[in-house]
């Protein structure tokens, strides 16, 4: 009896030691200290983007997926989503895509996305 008792104890520590903390499916805003419309940097990412363009914000937003990544013809797209403006629930919001193509970048996993980590790319 004891035996089973510590055992549910164990489980019961296991089950409220896990955390949703890693949980990537939401979209998780917390803003930059010196741009608070944006997102802040994060390793997560946790399902944002932010950026100006032509003077407007161009953000993320709950609707659609964020980011797609797409490998076909020799070409590898990163595909981001969102909306012009702020995502203030009143405001008028323009769904906006913007496409970063990277010809004879060819992954074939998800892991192989780690050579472009500390790459620089020429956007010109």
């Amino acid at each position: 009896m004891k035996t089973n008792k510590y055992y549910y104890i164990i489980f019961c520590m296991l089950a409220l030691s896990c955390s949703k903390d890693y949980d990537l499916q939401k979209s998780i805003f917390i803003p930059d200290k010196s741009f608070p419309d944006l997102p802040a940097y994060s390793e997560w990412g946790y399902n944002t983007f932010g950026a100006y363009f032509d003077r407007d914000l161009f953000i993320y937003n709950d609707y659609e997926v964020p980011v797609k990544i797409i490998n076909t013809e020799g070409k590898t797209s990163f595909i981001l989503k969102g909306q012009k403006g702020n995502s203030d629930y009143y405001s008028e919001k323009k769904s906006m895509s913007v496409s970063f193509d990277l010809y004879g970048f060819n992954p074939s996993t998800y892991q192989d996305l780690v050579l472009l980590d500390d790459s620089v790319i020429d956007l010109t």
